[in-house]
């Protein structure tokens, strides 16, 4: 027996065993790295600021009914691989109050409306459409790791005054790549009457956060903070005066710039 053969005999059996789990599982490293790199669909998430509700009271001749609107500020993020299509988004409103068992209706997307022209509007609903508008707000393309922030308006027509304890809002996204509407915020909240009158009868809105957003804690503890904060007299007026900051350049009409332009 040479001493070749002598040290293959030696060799362990179960070293070649490490050997081809180690090689596996650098392929399985590969294939994950391949996937999430090149491979991977889109993979959506939306992040829902607050919700903007407002009932306008409108009417033409004898005919009156009230538009609600709902305008949401949100930012839509690709972590996957490849490009997606958002086809189309929409509000499913529930209203688990009702005596009926599974009561909702949708709001329609109506616009995407520019966020440095208006907030939600001051009173003229149809000129605010007609400044704020910027698009549909849907159809759009998610590149892959991608975000796009839109400020979104949802619509629909009441031919009376809807009065509900409470309400459910959920925004629904659809997509070619799942072919179904898939659920991706929320905003519960319930409606005094008194808020549910000055809505259809003076055009009044309200703003509510969306379910899982933190909540607003005491903003000053105690109330009379500032009483024990607050110093015993009057501070003394300062005697100097304050150091201005000016631009250590020649002024353009100086002499020395007239005679630099004049060279």
């Amino acid at each position: 027996m040479t001493l070749a053969a002598a040290s293959a005999d030696a060799t362990p059996p179960w070293l070649s065993y490490v050997s081809l789990g180690f090689a596996a599982l650098a392929l399985v490293t590969s294939g994950i790295t391949l996937w999430q790199s090149y491979l991977a669909p889109m993979r959506l998430s939306v992040a829902c600021g607050m919700l903007n509700f407002r009932v306008t009271p409108v009417h033409s001749g004898e005919s009156r009914w009230f538009m609600a609107d709902a305008r949401i500020d949100l930012t839509f993020g690709n972590s996957g691989a490849r490009p997606g299509v958002i086809d189309s988004i929409r509000l499913r409103v529930g209203y688990p109050g009702l005596p009926v068992s599974g009561a909702y209706e949708l709001f329609s997307l109506a616009f995407e409306a520019d966020p440095k022209a208006t907030a939600l509007y001051q009173g003229d609903r149809l000129r605010w459409i007609d400044e704020s508008a910027i698009g549909e707000g849907a159809p759009f393309v998610l590149l892959p790791k991608e975000h796009q922030v839109k400020r979104l308006i949802f619509s629909e027509r009441w031919d009376s005054p809807v009065i509900a304890k409470g309400m459910a809002f959920v925004l629904q996204v659809y997509s070619r790549q799942w072919r179904e509407w898939k659920d991706y915020g929320m905003w519960e909240f319930s409606l005094s009457d008194d808020m549910w009158v000055s809505m259809a009868n003076k055009g009044e809105g309200y703003g509510f956060l969306a379910s899982g957003s933190p909540r607003e804690e005491v903003y000053r503890q105690p109330d009379n903070l500032h009483d024990y904060t607050r110093p015993k007299s009057m501070l003394p007026e300062s005697s100097s005066r304050p150091n201005t900051v000016r631009q250590d350049y020649p002024h353009a009409n100086s002499r020395f710039w007239r005679w630099v332009l004049r060279k």
